[in-house]
């Protein structure tokens, strides 16, 4: 096998023997639509679009910004080269890989990096293989030098001769394909030329272009107007004199030249001043900038958008430009390890079992953060064990500093005195699910008689507390559940296969987990109405409702007495929570088994990428979007049943809608901050807040008392779409 310049055989039937995959030929289906490129545009096809993406990222403060915005991250993380196994053979070639390529090599490998990155303007990014040989710690080893060939150089990309030409100071270099590497951004078949990021913004820019020319004009326009002469018919002729003369005039006032003109009696001048002023191509301007960021980010966003669609939803976009962004890492570790590292062990030691391999260690440090956590919870329920050897292996593999044999031996003396719990036997069966716990008495702040004495922000700290301790019970349920679904999914897979797997799921009940839930959503109604109790009994007023207790909630012989509402209101929470959180954990499992099945991925492969989607969801936003709207409304609605049409002392009078302490509201949100309304009468029927992820808007009561001035516009709220939810 030929590796630039070296030719290595090996055995035959040997496992490891490495597989060069021969290219398709030009005229293949892999083949570009438009010559060797796939771009319709010819002002964009090939090296003329080079020269206009060259113009956009240098020239454009917008693009240069955003392009900043998405490698800036990248080049900032910890990159790193490492063993895939523990032979110390290995890990000291993977040494080597790392020394050379940060310390001894030409080009060290960050600003290697920052050059990879050009792909991401351009399209694509290509290199030449420059083998030699160096010595790194009293070794000799083939490497390769990555020579950057900058995009504005190269003429054609031929797929037929399967070179590229380069042009530099007038002259032209071939290159053939085996001595280059690729790095191409998005790449359609055998298209090279890749798709820039910048593609979709092409228009808007080439507008943008044009409205700061005419910005320019404006603005001189605007100072001078347009001259608009009336002379004679021989002084209008272009040849002559006087023409000339006021043509003269008229440029040195635009230039600033002259600040005023003579004319004679026969000249009638009137100045013109063109509707079209500075300020509307600014605001054109803007507006270009805008769309050029929204089009280039949406179509970076689009890298980590693929997937079941269970994050379209709860995902934050911080979270989807990650996804985008760990989609490019992934990318150029794929290129490097594949055709750098192997073909450097390759030469030098023959074919291995483990290469080295880059990986970029804490890019998504909150990522890392979250996994470390759930492996803690893991240690401490003794669900699994480690050893101070497996630190060492997570150290290692994070880029953290290794343990010393010193501190290694501490470790392993202090495990001897303390040895971890015993790993529980794997059940045959699906875990049942555990009881419900029951609630600790927790301090609630009382309703207030006016919003004066209100204290709204220890009111949304008691209410998010219960948001906390709800989203934790659904996790919770939500686990049990799960391990529940991969145990039926690995019987099916041994069975029947990946066929089918959408009906079988539709057969495992999640009853128990929503009669859970629907205990605990009574028991949240249950404290609204402990609050209020509360406050009638502080203010000596007689007490006209039963108390329920706090750690058990309502208890189900006693429903009966409950208004029918707010048992509709429970029962309906329960019920259809429950089933759109099953619907969710069910889609991800059919789409994880589905698509991993036709890669062919092993039954244990299927079963552990099964278990991620589940913990993904299970830890998404989703969960805490849920437990804040059920918590609210459950408050809100326990409330509303204090409200009646002939108050007496105690009785709450009105609400007052507080926008409470979130750092964001909605336009809708702020509409209401302040208002007075009794929108529920004796139905109860209108739920309140949140109307958005995050809100913390909240019902403040106030209770009547003698004397109490009701507000003049609590009844003027018709127009008012109450039921509206903003997400």
């Amino acid at each position: 096998m030929k590796i630039g310049p070296f030719e290595i055989n090996f055995k035959k039937g040997n496992k490891n023997e490495a597989i060069i995959t021969s290219h398709s030929t030009a005229s293949g289906t892999d083949s570009p639509k438009y010559g060797n490129s796939n771009e319709p545009l010819t002002i964009l096809r090939g090296s003329a679009g080079v020269n206009v993406y060259e113009r956009m990222r240098k020239g454009d403060t917008t693009i240069k910004s955003i392009l900043s915005c998405i490698s800036s991250p990248i080049q900032g993380a910890t990159w790193n080269i490492r063993s895939q196994s523990e032979e110390r053979v290995d890990m000291d070639r993977a040494a080597l890989m790392y020394k050379y390529f940060w310390e001894e090599a030409d080009t060290t490998f960050y600003k290697l990096l920052s050059t990879f990155l050009t792909m991401l303007p351009f399209g694509f990014a290509v290199f030449e293989k420059v083998w030699k040989m160096v010595e790194i710690d009293g070794q000799q080893i083939q490497v390769i030098d990555l020579q950057f060939r900058p995009q504005v150089t190269i003429a054609d990309i031929d797929l037929e001769k399967r070179q590229i030409k380069q042009s530099v100071k007038g002259k032209e270099y071939f290159i053939p394909f085996e001595d280059l590497i690729f790095f191409v951004f998005d790449q359609e078949g055998e298209d090279y030329w890749g798709n820039s990021l910048l593609r979709p913004s092409y228009e808007v820019h080439k507008i943008k272009r044009n409205q700061l020319r005419n910005w320019d004009s404006a603005g001189n326009k605007a100072n001078t107007g347009i001259f608009h002469f009336k002379v004679d018919e021989k002084s209008a002729d272009p040849k002559s004199q006087d023409y000339k003369n006021l043509e003269a005039i008229s440029v040195a006032v635009a230039e600033d030249k002259s600040v005023g003109m003579i004319t004679s009696n026969k000249v009638d001048l009137n100045v013109i001043y063109p509707q079209a002023n500075v300020a509307f191509y600014k605001e054109t301007v803007f507006s270009m900038d805008a769309q050029m960021r929204d089009s280039v980010l949406a179509n970076f966003l689009s890298l980590g958008s693929t997937g079941t669609g269970s994050y379209s939803v709860g995902e934050t976009q911080y979270k989807m430009f990650m996804r985008s962004e760990q989609a490019v890492v992934n990318y150029i570790e794929e290129v490097f390890n594949k055709e750098i590292l192997k073909a450097i062990c390759l030469v030098n030691w023959g074919p291995m079992d483990y290469y080295p391999e880059l990986i970029c260690n804490n890019f998504n440090r909150d990522e890392i953060l979250a996994n470390l956590d759930k492996i803690n919870q893991f240690i401490v329920n003794g669900t699994i064990s480690t050893t101070p050897q497996d630190e060492q292996d997570i150290r290692y593999k994070l880029g953290m500093r290794e343990l010393t044999d010193e501190e290694m031996n501490e470790n392993i003396e202090k495990q001897k005195k303390n040895p971890p719990p015993t790993p529980p036997v794997p059940p045959s069966e699906p875990p049942a699910e555990p009881e419900l716990e029951d609630d600790e008495e927790r301090e609630f702040p009382p309703a207030v008689k006016n919003l004066k004495n209100a204290k709204t922000d220890e009111w949304v700290e008691g209410v998010n507390m219960y948001v906390n301790d709800l989203t934790r019970f659904m996790r919770g349920q939500l686990l049990v559940l799960s391990e529940k679904i991969v145990y039926k999914t690995r019987r099916h897979l041994e069975t029947k296969g990946a066929n089918g797997i959408a009906d079988m799921l539709d057969n495992i009940s999640y009853a128990e987990y929503q009669s859970l839930l629907k205990r605990k959503i009574g028991w949240l109604c249950s404290q609204g109405w402990f609050w209020a109790e509360e406050y009638t009994k502080a203010n000596g007023v007689q007490s006209k409702h039963k108390q329920y207790s706090k750690d058990k909630g309502i208890p189900e012989e006693e429903w009966k007495d409950i208004p029918i509402p707010l048992r509709a209101f429970v029962s309906n929470t329960a019920n259809v929570l429950s089933e759109n959180q099953y619907k969710k954990l069910k889609s991800s499992v059919v789409y994880a088994v589905t698509n991993n099945a036709n890669s062919g991925l092993s039954i244990d492969n299927i079963i552990a990428k099964v278990g991620l989607a589940l913990d993904d969801y299970t830890e998404g936003n989703a969960i805490e979007l849920d437990a804040d709207m059920t918590v609210v409304q459950a408050v809100n609605t326990s409330e509303s049943a204090y409200y009646k049409d002939s108050l007496n002392d105690g009785d709450i009078a009105y609400f007052v809608y507080v926008l409470g302490n979130a750092h964001e509201h909605t336009d809708y949100c702020l509409t209401l901050d302040g208002r007075a309304f009794t929108p529920f009468g004796t139905e109860y029927g209108m739920i309140f807040p949140p109307k958005h992820f995050g809100c913390t808007a909240h019902l403040v009561p106030v209770f009547w008392y003698p004397g109490i001035v009701m507000p003049d516009d609590i009844d003027n709220l018709s127009g008012v779409d109450l039921n509206f939810q903003q997400f």
